[in-house]
This record gives structure tokens, C-alpha cells and sequence, in this order.
């Protein structure tokens, strides 16, 4: 199983997956030396290595398994669009993210961005002297580089979830480049294989943190967040357009009542539900459409507390939100009695039972294709376009014949093409 460390791209220390990250994994000045996605270009060499080297180690070449969770998650959905990548794992497993996300995909012209935080570290070159911006990057102390993060990406004109870094994944043409074109071109070609697919509860818990530390009304920044999380159909929303969206939500969540009066646990479901309305145009059911490949799909609910986000968000929030944040399934999954003494909460029976179930069904996975094992209390069954299902991950396991979030995924679905198909006749 090859682990995509969670962080990833934003971070600004070195990944211990050994895959250059923040300004050394995806600066892109449209030179050859410098055309961004070198994280991505590190994976795929990575697997090569596995792939090649794996037999000496007692490892199967033909039964590689990728996984990933968070900016994890998102490298492992990239691996399964990219062409270059092809052929080089047989399952994959995403926890949390997948790259159709504003984290996942630069929003901005690239090398604008980055002439613009060189202003901020001293360089005072022409902007289009891509040569002599790359020759000042490579002057600069990492550690400055690291900790620069530019204001404009924190305010309400550019809302980002994750404001840490501004070096993201853009496409790269040429043949031998892991994104030649946009990654929705590369949704059609998607690689079929087996995967597990899962998301926390609460998976929109830091998209909330970041709308309450904007000194702005909530309504007037959470429908700008809309667009900027809504990647491929709701960016160019019009004003009159968001206003009609605004009505709906407010109406299916609220019965009508203003955003302004939402409590942070709707707000987190809306935020989260938004997050999610692609995954399965972009995802699930273009692998799950072609046999034999096989989507399973979980939600975590389980609100232990080993979750490492979980009392940092909440202070963040300075309130208490019920449910699984982001990164609890991973919490659960790499639980380590060493590790846990210094950084977790002391682990309880119940937080055992679930450590162990999720240990079981991610390996099983990684095994045979299938996470079912003996002695697990479900049959957990692959999602397909005409048969969704999903399973829930909590004290009692429990299987849930729809789509994941039920009523709610649906609304967004609806409205989704709603207005995808209002602005064809446009």
C-alpha cells in the first residue's frame, strides 16, 4: 500500500511521502525548467520505483494500492486522471478530498501569483521576466519561502478553503506532463480500477473556521464561497444567478429563514454538502459505470477523540460542533499506541473497536479488491450510477441505500443542473 501523506501541498515542511511540496512542488513559470507540478512528477516516479522494485521486497507489483488522505487524497485522485500514472497501481483508496476542489486546482494565473508574492520577498523584476523571477526564487531562503503567505488570498474577493498555499496543480501541456490538459478534460479517461471512497460527517469543519475569521457579513462571503468551492459549473455564476441559489438553499436547509441565522452545524452541512456535489460527476460514478472496477463509498460518523483537528477547530469555532471533522478517519486508520501518548487522546474501547473495523476494511481492500472480512456485521456493497449505496462508519455500522448524504446530495445534484443547463440557452 503506498501512503500519500495528508497535508500535502500545503504544508510548507518536506513530505515524508517524498513529494516536493508548496513553492518546490508546484511553482509553474511556463518555462521548461520551471513548468509547475513537480510534486505530481515525484509521485509518479515514486510508483515507477514501487513498481519496479517492489518483487525484491516481497511485495506484489501487480497488487499495488494507493491511498491517501486530505491533500493526501487529492494526489491519489490525480493519479487516477493522469495518463503518466497509468498502469502503475491496481487500487486506490481516498480519504477525505479528491481534486475537484479550489485546494486541488489553481484559481489564478500561476506565474502572476508567484510575481507577486517575489514582490512581497524583495524582487523588484518585470513580471513577464519569468528567467529572472525563477533566478530570485532560487535566492531566497525555504524557510521565507515557506511562511509567506499573501493577505489577497484571505478575503472575500478570493475566498480559498485552504489560504496556505498558493503554489497549486495546473495543467501542464506537453506529452510526458502528468496534466496536459485541464483535469476535467481528463474525467472521461479516468482510470478503472477499484477504489474506496469516504468522507467525515462534518468534512467542511475548516471551510467554516476560515468563513467565521472573515470580518464580513456571513451571507455576503458564504455564496462567494459557492462559486470558489462548486469547481467546473457554479465559477462563473452571475450575481442574479447566486441570488436565485441563495433562495434555494436557504429554503431546503432553513425553511426560508436568512443564512445569518444558521446555526454552525447547518453551516457546516451546507459548506460540506457544496464541497461534495461533484464527487460523483468527477468520481464515483465514471469508475463505478464500467465493470469490473467498483466503487465503495463510506462516511465516517464516529465522534471519538482521537481526531487531532477536532479541539483546535472547535476552539477556532469557540463552540462545541457534534460529529466527525475532516481527517477523523484518518486519525482512526494510523492510530499508533507509541504516537498516542504524545499526541492523542488515551484511546477507549470503543475508539479500539472502530480503529480495528477501519484497519480491517482498508485492508482487506488493499488484499482482494473487497473490503468485506469475516466477522464484519455488514455487507458493505459497491455503488453504482443505478444503485447508490454507501456505508456509515460509526459505533454500528450501517448501510445506507442512496446517495451519500441522501436528500441533500440530491438537492445539490438538482441544482446543479438546473443551472448547468440554464447557461447552455444562455
Amino acid at each position: 500500500m503506498v501512503n500519500f501523506h495528508s497535508g500535502g501541498f500545503i504544508h510548507g515542511s518536506p513530505d515524508p511521502s517524498g513529494y516536493r511540496l508548496h513553492v518546490l512542488g508546484y511553482l509553474n513559470l511556463n518555462l521548461k525548467v520551471c513548468s509547475g507540478n513537480q510534486g505530481l512528477k515525484d509521485a509518479i516516479l515514486s510508483l515507477q520505483w514501487i513498481k519496479e522494485n517492489i518483487s525484491v521486497f516481497g511485495g506484489d507489483p501487480d497488487n499495488i494500492t494507493l491511498m491517501g488522505s486530505s491533500a493526501g487524497s487529492v494526489i491519489v485522485h490525480f493519479m487516477l486522471l493522469s495518463p503518466l500514472a497509468k498502469g502503475l497501481y491496481h487500487k486506490a483508496i481516498l480519504m477525505g478530498c479528491y481534486a475537484f476542489i479550489p485546494v486541488a486546482i489553481c484559481l489564478m494565473e500561476n506565474a502572476s501569483v508567484a510575481y507577486k508574492i517575489a514582490q512581497m520577498l524583495g524582487y523588484d523584476g518585470k513580471p513577464d521576466d519569468n528567467k529572472k523571477l525563477l533566478n530570485f526564487y532560487k535566492s531566497v531562503e525555504l524557510s521565507r519561502l515557506f511562511l509567506t503567505r499573501p493577505e489577497y488570498l484571505f478575503n472575500t474577493t478570493t475566498i480559498q478553503v485552504y489560504p496556505q498555499s498558493p503554489f497549486l496543480f495546473t495543467p501542464e501541456p506537453g506529452e510526458n506532463s502528468p496534466l496536459p490538459v485541464s483535469p476535467e478534460k481528463l474525467i472521461p479517461s479516468t482510470n478503472r480500477v477499484p477504489i474506496i471512497i469516504g468522507f467525515s460527517e462534518r468534512e467542511a469543519c475548516i471551510t467554516l473556521v476560515t468563513l467565521r475569521a472573515l470580518n464580513t457579513p456571513l451571507k455576503t462571503c458564504f455564496y462567494k464561497a459557492i462559486q470558489q468551492n462548486c469547481w467546473g459549473w457554479a465559477a462563473a455564476l452571475n450575481e442574479d444567478e447566486l441570488k436565485r441559489i441563495q433562495k434555494e438553499v436557504e429554503n431546503f436547509y432553513l425553511a426560508g429563514e436568512s443564512i445569518e441565522t444558521a446555526s454552525q452545524s447547518v453551516l457546516c452541512d451546507i459548506l460540506t454538502d457544496i464541497a461534495l456535489s461533484d464527487v460523483y460527476d468527477s468520481v464515483i460514478n465514471v469508475i463505478s459505470a464500467d465493470l469490473p472496477s467498483s466503487v465503495y463509498v463510506y462516511n465516517f460518523h464516529y465522534d471519538g477523540k482521537l481526531c487531532v483537528m477536532k479541539a483546535q477547530i472547535e476552539r477556532s469555532l469557540k463552540e462545541p460542533l457534534p460529529g466527525a471533522f475532516h481527517g477523523a478517519d484518518y486519525s482512526y486508520w494510523c492510530y499508533n499506541e507509541e504516537m498516542a501518548g504524545k499526541t492523542m487522546a488515551r484511546i477507549q474501547p470503543n475508539d479500539r473497536k472502530i480503529v480495528d473495523t477501519l484497519t480491517n476494511l482498508l485492508t482487506t481492500f488493499a488484499k482482494t479488491s473487497n473490503p468485506n472480512y469475516d466477522g464484519l456485521e455488514v455487507e458493505w456493497k459497491p455503488t453504482t450510477p443505478d444503485s447508490p449505496s454507501y456505508l456509515i462508519i460509526n459505533e454500528k455500522l450501517q448501510i445506507k441505500d442512496e446517495l451519500l448524504n441522501g436528500e441533500r446530495m440530491e438537492f445539490w445534484h438538482r441544482l446543479k443542473n438546473k443551472f448547468v443547463k440554464s447557461r447552455t440557452h444562455l
